[in-house]
């Protein structure tokens, strides 16, 4: 039995392979955007806990709003957040980049429609299509 001080227990957000999720990555490198952020669906391949904790990972996944060719990515990040509904990590493969920060959380029509003008039924039949064809 739980006592007044034992917080209660919150679902935590966690990515699965072969998922599709919303990414927003922020960066100063990006300063030239109006938002400093680049937003892409993501397709998790591989993600796996660093030893020695630190809430560090390893993330493999594929940008799909990336040049094609070069989309299989790669990071090293570590935890910042993790809540029920996103979360928010940083780089920490590259000592020389600038801060470049990760959040990640479910992928809807609206964030697709905000952010890449997916409009009428379509549009968005052919995502659908897209998606089917690179494993959603």
């Amino acid at each position: 039995m739980k006592d007044a001080t034992t917080p209660p227990m919150v679902a935590r957000f966690t990515l699965r392979p072969g998922r599709w999720y919303a990414a927003e990555f922020i960066a100063d490198g990006f300063a030239a955007d109006a938002d400093c952020r680049h937003y892409s669906p993501i397709r998790v391949d591989r993600i796996e806990p660093r030893k020695g904790g630190q809430r560090t990972f390893s993330l493999e996944f594929f940008h799909a709003n990336y040049s094609p060719g070069v989309q299989s990515k790669g990071y090293t990040l570590r935890t910042i957040e993790r809540c029920e509904h996103f979360l928010l990590a940083r780089r920490i493969d590259d000592d020389q980049a600038p801060v470049f920060l990760v959040l990640i959380y479910e992928v809807t029509w609206p964030w697709l429609s905000r952010h890449f003008g997916i409009r009428d039924e379509s549009e968005r039949e052919d995502v659908q299509r897209w998606f089917s064809d690179h494993d959603w």
